[in-house]
């Protein structure tokens, strides 16, 4: 790419959304490196943006300040952008912070502070032409960060890619970039009134739970230590006001007058909080609480010597949702205020998404799908939407109820279907055909498959469980918690742990064996996976995307090619239907959601299946992939 085709920029305005744009600075690069020019004026701002066959570099401005430039100024922005914020997620994963003001740190150009508000305008006793040059400083300073940036970015792609063209994965990831300022551009309708009234409904019903845990739980004692006053006689030699106090206080703690140590005592008694871990805890082990669930941290003591601390569960994890432990709910016939506890974890996290929509909803009743960031398989990091239960769990009509498609319009979901399932197989299609070919069969359940293998139950019985004649629930449920964890290189007992004491760790070694003699393709694959240490982390290489991927740790190979292949496949189906339709409300793992006018529903599904017909053909997978595709006036109707 030519260096003359390469300009980095930043632009200031009177806000976060600001109304005015107070100056642009912009780095180009000569013999001598890079070299600044600024403006004030909109014109000469219109001019840089509007001229053909530039390449736009910037931090975060791909969502912050292009949409900024083409709303003040009104034109459209379409010279190829380089964002250098996602480029920094990508490479430099393992990064906990990626704005300016920490990469000036490293590169120590400290980023200049401007106080909340102080970029509206000048302040009192600041001159216009001074409040301007502290914008362009400001500015100035965020350039010379981000040239250092861009140099160091383009340096460590072209090292980790080599001879191959890094620019493909720049492309690629600023793709994924311009879908979610299409997302925010979008923007997601709020049943404000229904949000409200169902927040209030929530909140009633967990403030009616809190009462009722408040009235059972024992009273939380408040410790008073009191230490010997120092001086116990006034001068004369009669007992000071504090002795007399010091001496009735060790008589009603039953203590002798010659006590002089510190004395601790029940001062007073205060009302429970139902939402301490530890006092739930206290009381219930007060009920005869016998924990059956429990957590294994990793600790080390004073001397360093590392250790394993078992932590008892009140609750245990079922689908994503927190549910009372059986051991918890075994007490209930004793102690009826259990049952508030059932629930309340669940309600608090509903409470945080709905009241969530409504801190971060516009004027205009609108909510945006936004992103944080990106995992090192390159799926987005969702905020504001996000982590959304399915209508199948408790509120889920709810918190999905009040997200709508505005007046003439509805939305679409479209999510593809078993994904990583079909990735896997595309990439276990070379080891063990066979078996592919066994999981393609209509009836095939993976869960039932393994238990009977595990002699967990015959072949017989799993028949019966497909057909409907009989149900074993309780022991499939056991082998998709093996299943889910076997992929992430869980042990029998890790295995075992996670099904929340319904089976022994004999049991889970037992999983755990057979799944690994039915999936050894699995491990064959991750075996052969090219991998290389660059940058200071390691990368796999993915033959599918023909893309390098952060891998945190060498046992996560094969869900990291897999994830990684499966995001990739979504995305190239976005970007098939993009080609005739760019638009899109939002997206969640391996879904979208569309806005479409009434009356539209056929062109629509065609449109989506067409596409992946297209993927199809481009990628020429061993599985070939699908999608499903719904419709609806809220988004608890699509999915």
């Amino acid at each position: 790419m030519s260096k003359d085709k390469i300009f980095i920029f930043d632009l200031e305005g009177d806000g976060v959304n600001p109304s005015k744009i107070h100056c642009l600075v912009v780095a180009y690069q000569s013999d001598d490196g890079w070299v600044q020019y600024s403006t004030t004026d909109y014109n000469k701002m219109r001019s840089f943006f509007m001229k053909k066959g530039r390449i736009f570099i910037g931090h975060n401005i791909a969502r912050w300040d292009i949409p900024v430039v083409e709303r003040i100024l009104g034109i459209k922005v379409s010279n190829k952008i380089v964002d250098t914020l996602p480029l920094s997620w990508y490479l430099y994963s393992n990064k906990l912070k990626h704005g300016l003001d920490d990469w000036g740190t490293e590169f120590g150009i400290p980023k200049p502070k401007i106080t909340q508000g102080e970029w509206e305008g000048p302040l009192e006793g600041e001159t216009k032409q001074q409040f301007i040059d502290k914008m362009l400083h400001r500015c100035r300073e965020d350039v010379k960060i981000n040239c250092k940036l861009w140099d160091k970015q383009i340096k460590d792609l072209t090292n980790l890619y080599e001879k191959a063209d890094p620019w493909a994965i720049i492309n690629y990831i600023m793709f994924k970039i311009d879908c979610a300022r299409k997302a925010e551009e979008s923007r997601w309708k709020l049943d404000v009134a229904r949000c409200e009234e169902a927040l209030a409904s929530l909140e009633a019903d967990k403030a009616s739970k809190l009462d009722t845990l408040i009235k059972a739980m024992p009273k939380v004692p408040v410790i008073k230590v009191v230490s010997k006053p120092s001086k116990m006689y006034k001068k004369n030699g009669d007992m000071a006001v504090a002795g007399v106090k010091w001496f009735e206080l060790l008589k009603e703690q039953g203590l002798d007058s010659s006590n002089s140590e510190d004395v601790s005592y029940v001062s007073d008694l205060k009302l429970p909080n139902p939402t301490s871990v530890q006092q739930k805890k206290s009381w219930l082990f007060s009920l005869g609480w016998k924990p059956q669930t429990f957590k294994y941290v990793k600790d080390s003591d004073d001397s360093g010597r590392s250790f394993t601390r078992k932590v008892e569960q009140i609750y245990i994890d079922r689908k994503g949702e927190k549910m009372l432990c059986p051991s918890v709910k075994s007490l209930q016939d004793k102690e009826p205020a259990i049952e508030a506890l059932e629930g309340l974890t669940i309600l608090t996290h509903r409470i945080a998404i709905l009241a969530g929509y409504l801190k971060n909803v516009d004027d205009e009743g609108y909510l945006k799908a936004q992103i944080s960031g990106l995992t090192n398989t390159l799926r987005f990091k969702h905020k504001t939407i996000v982590n959304l239960p399915s209508v199948s769990k408790p509120y889920g009509d709810i918190v999905r109820g009040v997200l709508i498609a505005p007046e003439g319009y509805e939305l679409c979901g479209s999510d593809m279907s078993s994904l990583e399932d079909r990735t896997k197989q595309h990439y276990m299609w070379d080891y063990d055909a066979d078996y592919v070919k066994e999981m393609q069969t209509d009836d095939f359940d993976p869960h039932l498959d393994l238990c009977v293998l595990a002699g967990f139950l015959t072949q017989e019985q799993a028949d019966m469980h497909k057909s409907g004649e009989a149900k074993f629930s309780s022991e499939r449920s056991l082998g998709k918690t093996a299943n889910y964890a076997c992929v992430y290189g869980a042990s029998g007992k890790t295995v075992a742990r996670s099904s929340g004491g319904k089976m022994t760790n004999e049991e889970g070694n037992k999983l755990v064996e057979k799944y690994w003699e039915r999936n050894w393709a699995v491990k064959a694959i991750a075996d052969d996976c090219v991998t290389k240490p660059c940058l200071k982390q390691n990368w796999l290489w993915n033959p599918v995307s023909k893309f390098w991927y952060s891998l945190r740790y060498d046992k996560d190979r094969f869900s990291t090619l897999n994830q990684g292949t499966a995001v990739y496949c979504f995305d190239m189906w976005i970007q098939e239907f993009f080609k005739r339709r760019p638009q899109i409300t939002g997206q969640m793992h391996d879904e979208v959601i569309l806005c479409i006018k009434k009356g539209f529903r056929e062109q629509c599904a065609k449109l989506l299946k067409d596409s992946i017909h297209s993927v199809n053909e481009q990628l020429n997978l061993n599985r070939s992939l699908d999608v499903d595709v719904q419709f609806g006036d809220t988004y608890a109707d699509i999915h």
